[in-house]
């Protein structure tokens, strides 16, 4: 499999078997019709039609729609429907610029194929044919992607907080990295995928970073969410990648972006355009 289609893969995913999820008259989310049916049981929260879900037009202000969402988010978890509760709260926006309309408990997210906000930085040592890369082994007990390999660090954005925040925040946690090597990160822009899964489609943005790491530098989790890491040659990693299936789905945006950044794939690889385009959520 080429590295494009890693990002194909990222990228698959069918709006005709979903209903427009619309807040105020914003469409905020898709919801799988299989789904939908669920949300019949309340209808003081959730408006259905032939056409679309909606939130019920009562519910006029953020804090009376998260109010509203919560417990029913709750019972769905309850009942099998809603998996790998986070008890994070993700904002829910029409647009990724736009305001939050209401916040929803992170494990429901891909049911209401709302968009999602994360940070990635790419640790790395060495410089030309040595550039090496961090690979995080994510904990066999997460929630999603148990097992796979990752990006050094990585995690999602809760409801009010900042990138940069975040990125300090996730790297201690993850990597044991201090705040004052974590500062040196540079922001290199961001990747953009909208993947699906058998809970629904998630329409991410992940921020990417960029951390050139001390040569004796050795990351140790503090968290309980990475069970290992491994500090590889990075073209080897691109060749792990593309023949294989073991990195967390968005991660493989994350190193392609930092592979396309750092000149391991040139400008005349005849994917190159449509790599850089896939990378910014179009369809490819």
């Amino acid at each position: 499999m080429s590295l494009l289609d890693r990002i194909r893969e990222c990228n698959a995913h069918d709006l005709r078997d979903c209903l427009p999820f619309e807040v105020a008259g914003e469409r905020v989310g898709w919801v799988k019709r299989g789904f939908a049916p669920h949300l019949r049981a309340f209808p003081e929260v959730f408006v259905l039609s032939e056409a679309r879900v909606a939130l019920a037009p009562s519910l006029a202000d953020f804090e009376s729609r998260s109010a509203a969402v919560a417990p029913v988010v709750r019972r769905l978890a309850d009942g099998g429907l809603v998996t790998g509760w986070r008890d994070e709260l993700y904002p829910v926006c029409a647009a990724f610029d736009a305001p939050a309309l209401f916040a929803i408990e992170r494990a429901a997210s891909a049911r209401f194929g709302l968009r999602s906000f994360g940070v990635h930085i790419m640790g790395h040592v060495g410089s030309g044919s040595e550039l090496q890369l961090w690979v995080a082994r994510r904990s066999a007990d997460k929630a999603t992607g148990p097992g796979m390999k990752d990006a050094f660090v990585g995690g999602g954005m809760a409801h009010g907080a900042e990138p940069w925040q975040v990125m300090i925040k996730e790297a201690w946690e993850e990597a044991g990295v201090p705040a004052t090597l974590a500062e040196r990160a540079r922001p290199v822009g961001d990747v953009r995928f909208a993947y699906q899964s058998d809970q629904g489609i998630d329409f991410g943005l992940d921020y990417q970073y960029d951390l050139e790491l001390p040569a004796d530098f050795q990351p140790v989790n503090q968290d309980g969410e990475v069970q290992a890491f491994y500090l590889w040659p990075a073209r080897e990693v691109l060749t792990q990648i593309e023949t294989g299936s073991e990195f967390f789905y968005d991660a493989n945006l994350a190193f392609i972006a930092f592979f396309l950044r750092h000149g391991l794939i040139s400008p005349d690889d005849p994917d190159h355009e449509a790599m850089v385009t896939g990378l910014t959520g179009a369809a490819v």
